[in-house]
């Protein structure tokens, strides 16, 4: 099983050359498996799934939000509600999990939890391979994003998304 989980994972890493979504090969997560592509607007940024071994009927949706913009608290903010909007719709419950400096540049990485569902809920919002997901980080009165954020909205191809969460998911199975 080990060995069509290292064949799965290696495969899949060519992809994300063109675009699309690739299975990932993380060996400092060796209880996870995760399916990613980087974004259309900063590249850099990118939007994960992520099963966890014991719960892989369980999809965590996440993402890393890279900025200039040098705010004093902005190193501060793990467990900050944050509003997001996907395709349209306001995600409640989401929240910056972490920041952290760029080790070689001098913007700071956000990692924004999205939220946690059931893999087959979540496979419905990449139903269109054509058209990219628009992800914006709204102001609210309880956070104002632009202060943090100098990007406010990203778009992600769909493009073999289902497929390599679908990827993802059964290796997390092979766990």
């Amino acid at each position: 099983m080990k060995t069509l989980l290292l064949m799965l994972l290696s495969a899949a890493a060519v992809a994300q050359a063109n675009g699309e979504w690739q299975l990932d090969n993380y060996s400092g997560f060796p209880t996870d498996t995760m399916a990613s592509v980087n974004g259309n607007v900063v590249h850099s940024d990118r939007l994960r799934v992520k099963f966890s071994k014991g719960r892989c009927e369980e999809a965590f949706l996440f993402t890393t939000v890279y900025t200039y913009i040098n705010h004093p608290d902005l190193l501060e903010l793990k467990n900050q509600p944050i509003q997001v909007r996907i395709d349209g719709v306001d995600i409640s419950g989401s929240q910056i999990l972490h920041v952290s400096k760029h080790s070689q540049a001098r913007g700071r990485r956000a990692t924004i939890g999205i939220g946690t569902g059931a893999k087959d809920d979540l496979m419905s919002i990449f139903e269109d391979d054509d058209s990219p997901l628009p992800i914006e980080y709204l102001d609210s009165k309880e956070f104002k994003a632009s202060d943090y954020f100098n990007v406010l909205e990203n778009s992600w191809n769909t493009k073999n998304a289902r497929v390599a969460i679908e990827q993802a998911y059964n290796a997390c199975r092979l766990l």
